[in-house]
């Protein structure tokens, strides 16, 4: 509310000086003096009122989208950082953290709001936003991601215009006309990067799509050779991975319906097409089956097959070694049963090997010690014999420069000992004269 009232002000001359009256006293003037002030009033919460919906800038896209699910699929696939969809407490549909180089969206939206913020999030991770090399203010960043989202969008038959415009507006209304021009070369280029991954990644899945088909994969030169023949349960005692890298692939043909798992191990153990160029299927070896837009791998086992999932993972399994971690070693006459015989832990490899010289039997083995689930006892070498292959089976092993130190180490001691042996056998032998 604003009223007007009369109040009477001192006066002061051109110095700001106070100005006397002839009585000596301060002079004064009534003046008119505007004020603004508040009165309590009745009023109803938007969700209290019918009518109309209120105008806004940014409107909801409330539609759904055609293969909702593959395009959310493909948009994971492409996005330069992980995606995941979880409950947010504050307004926002989704974000972008670049300190956990992730992206989070609100669980629940609406198909077409869903996609688009996706759009929106892996604009801002591919523009590298909050990075080292970010230049831009929150205005610029917030105008650049959401016209990539619509940019994409459209490119992929989908409009979110009622949201995109107002929001863009609304992040762009400071800012001048060459100040948004500077920006629109790195939109389109950005915009053209991201739709180009998600047609080729949607036409390589329309391929997979076409026509059903399996493969063979079966063990390389490169693979440990005591991977042969060992069941699936086997290696999930040792904690060993289906390793992608360990194998090649042997055959590929077109999957009919009539085929299953059952009939492909019988095919390629009694009847081989005459273009197989492998083995007979046998342990170890793997089936892929490619069919209703999905992957499946399976491990030929000891009785029937296992799925292993392992063999599809594009993700590497990365050891992070702990700070604190460390290894020794131990000491045991028999490394079967330590129990049964003289054995000593906590020992320094050189100590191991003194213990080892001075029983001329046993073995040598490392205990890791990094809280890890590999966590604990392993054998290095008996009879002095090394079981690196043995060791590097686990692929956490394998990763683990402590491991892999320790193996070294050990081989070094060992290829000692067999050297001195081997010149002592090589002194030419001297009998006694009579």
């Amino acid at each position: 509310m604003r009223f007007k009232t009369n109040v009477k002000e001192q006066v002061f001359d051109e110095q700001n000086h106070p100005v006397k009256g002839e009585d000596g006293k301060p002079l004064t003037e009534e003046v008119v003096r505007e004020y603004q002030t508040f009165r309590p009033a009745y009023v109803f919460d938007y969700s209290d009122t019918d009518g109309k919906p209120l105008p806004t800038l940014a409107t909801m896209l409330d539609e759904n989208v055609d293969s909702f699910e593959t395009l959310k699929e493909v948009l994971i696939k492409v996005s330069p950082v992980p995606i995941t969809f979880e409950e947010i407490q504050s307004a926002a549909n989704g974000y972008f953290s670049p300190s956990e180089m992730r992206i989070v969206v609100k669980e629940g939206l609406p198909e077409l709001q869903t996609i688009k913020t996706m759009i929106h999030e892996i604009g801002h991770a591919s523009l590298g936003h909050g990075g080292k090399e970010d230049k831009w203010d929150r205005e610029t960043k917030e105008v650049q991601a959401e016209s990539v989202a619509y940019w994409v969008s459209q490119m992929i038959g989908l409009d979110t215009s009622d949201y995109s415009f107002g929001y863009i507006s609304g992040w762009s209304k400071d800012k001048k006309v060459s100040e948004l021009k500077d920006n629109l070369e790195i939109i389109k280029k950005t915009a053209d990067e991201i739709s180009s991954a998600i047609e080729a990644e949607l036409a390589k899945r329309q391929e997979k799509k076409q026509e059903p088909t399996f493969e063979i994969y079966q063990l390389n030169e490169k693979a440990n050779r005591e991977l042969s023949f060992s069941s699936y349960s086997v290696l999930e005692k040792l904690g060993v991975r289906v390793d992608p890298s360990n194998y090649d692939l042997i055959y590929s043909a077109p999957l009919k319906e009539s085929d299953t798992l059952d009939s492909i191990y019988e095919t390629f153990n009694i009847n081989h097409p005459d273009d197989f160029k492998g083995h007979s299927l046998s342990v170890s070896d793997i089936v892929v089956l490619h069919k209703d837009e999905k992957d499946e791998a399976w491990y030929v086992d000891s009785f029937g097959f296992h799925e292993a999932p392992d063999f599809l993972s594009e993700e590497p399994i990365v050891t992070k070694l702990n700070p604190e971690a460390k290894i020794s070693y131990y000491y045991a006459e028999n490394m079967e049963f330590e129990t049964l015989g003289y054995s000593k832990d906590g020992l320094t490899l050189e100590e191991a090997f003194k213990l080892f010289d001075s029983y001329q039997h046993g073995g040598i083995g490392f205990e890791l010690q990094d809280g890890s689930d590999y966590e604990g006892k392993y054998e290095l070498m008996s009879g002095g014999h090394m079981h690196e292959d043995m060791i590097n089976m686990i692929e956490y092993y394998r990763q683990n420069p402590l491991v892999q130190k320790a193996i070294k180490d050990c081989r070094t001691e060992l290829n000692k000992r067999v050297e001195i042996d081997q010149q002592i056998a090589d002194r030419p032998h001297r009998g006694k004269s009579r």
